[in-house]
């Protein structure tokens, strides 16, 4: 699906950039910010995509061509947060897990850097970080 092409083309971009940044010790919080927010846009878009899809129920026999349809997903042993439930439904539980395994471990990493130079640690993004790394375990049905 379009949906998943375009994550999918997000993630190869963005893995490259992470590993620059790791390598950098993070010298550039503003790239930081904007690939955590590239990342943190994909549930964003997946959720508007399936409140929209939920919105208005296409006549089965009619098809739209502008709109993929979600990927099929088995029911979730756990209930899932909306966002979540969103990104599996459009992407597919790897792919979900996947977004979510990258936004908390950036996080874990720019903290960890933070930490091993001493520096002011920002709890919010550790925060984030750990509920993103929660999200990637209960795509599965797992939690921590």
């Amino acid at each position: 699906s379009a949906v998943r092409n375009w994550v999918q083309g997000l993630l190869d971009i963005t893995f490259q950039v992470e590993n620059d940044m790791v390598e950098k010790e993070f010298d550039s919080r503003e790239l930081f910010d904007e690939v955590l927010g590239m990342l943190q846009d994909v549930e964003e878009q997946c959720l508007t995509l399936h409140r929209h899809a939920n919105k208005k129920k296409p006549d089965p026999a009619s098809q739209d061509a502008e709109q993929d349809p979600p990927t099929k997903t088995p029911t979730p042993t756990v209930d899932l947060p909306e966002g979540t439930q969103a990104m599996v439904s459009w992407l597919g539980e790897s792919m979900a897990e996947c977004v979510h395994w990258r936004r908390g471990a950036l996080s874990y990493m720019l903290t960890a850097t933070l930490a091993s130079e001493k520096k002011t640690l920002d709890r919010t993004i550790l925060q984030d970080g750990i509920q993103a790394l929660d999200r990637m375990l209960e795509t599965r049905g797992k939690r921590m």
